[in-house]
Order: C-alpha cells, then sequence, then structure tokens
C-alpha cells in the first residue's frame, strides 16, 4: 500500500511545509533587498531574519530542557487521539523492538571492534 492514506497526508503535509518555508524564505530575501540601502545593512537584515527564524527552535530546545515530561505528554495526547486502534499501537511496538534489538546488536558488535582494535594495538606496541 504505497499510496495509503497516511504516507498521502505525510506526503501533502511535507509539501506544505516546504512550501511555507520557500515563501517565507523569498518573502525574507525580497523584503531584505528592498529595504537595505548597503551592503552593511543587507548584512545586518539577513542576520536579524535569521536570528528570528531561529527563535523557536530555540524556544523548542528551551521548553524540551525545563519541562521534557509535559511536552511528551503532549505528543503522547496527540498521538493518542490520532491513532486509538490497537492494531496501530501493536505494529509500533513490534518496530521499536526489533530496532532496539538491532541496536543491541550493532553496539555488541561495535564493542568487539573497539576490543580488537585495542588488542592490535598493544600486539603493535609490543613489537617495538
Amino acid at each position: 500500500a504505497l499510496l495509503s492514506k497516511e504516507y498521502t497526508m505525510c506526503f501533502f503535509g511535507g509539501l506544505s511545509l516546504f512550501s511555507i518555508t520557500a515563501l517565507a524564505l523569498y518573502s525574507s530575501v525580497v523584503y531584505n533587498i528592498a529595504i537595505a540601502r548597503s551592503d552593511t545593512e543587507l548584512i545586518t537584515n539577513a542576520v536579524i531574519i535569521l536570528f528570528i527564524n531561529n527563535l523557536d527552535e530555540q524556544l523548542y530546545v528551551l521548553l524540551r530542557v525545563i519541562c521534557p515530561k509535559w511536552l511528551d505528554s503532549l505528543w503522547i495526547e496527540g498521538t493518542v487521539e490520532k491513532h486509538k486502534d490497537e492494531d496501530h499501537w501493536d505494529g509500533l511496538r513490534k518496530s521499536i523492538n526489533k530496532l532496539h534489538q538491532r541496536l543491541n546488536r550493532q553496539m555488541s558488535e561495535l564493542v568487539a571492534m573497539q576490543n580488537e582494535l585495542q588488542a592490535q594495538r598493544d600486539s603493535a606496541g609490543k613489537g617495538y
């Protein structure tokens, strides 16, 4: 089901987000060019616009530090309202378990590689 309702909604949501971002970029450039009288003002205005555009991300980071449980509860409540059927949650649980098992396997492989590398370094150091 490549074109399921969920994928279609995600596609149009992403397209909408991209369109809004492109429109914001376009309007910022046009506005900046229209009001800047010199190169210095152009750079100053660009920095100000970038700073303002970055504020929402920084606010989210701040909220994540101050009250992470509250943000998680908002996300969970919104998700539960969207996906009330238990099959969806079962599928998510299975996916999370598979990812967790895969992560554990990869971590074990990484530790084994680190140990092997350390052993090779140790044996190379003893040869001198």
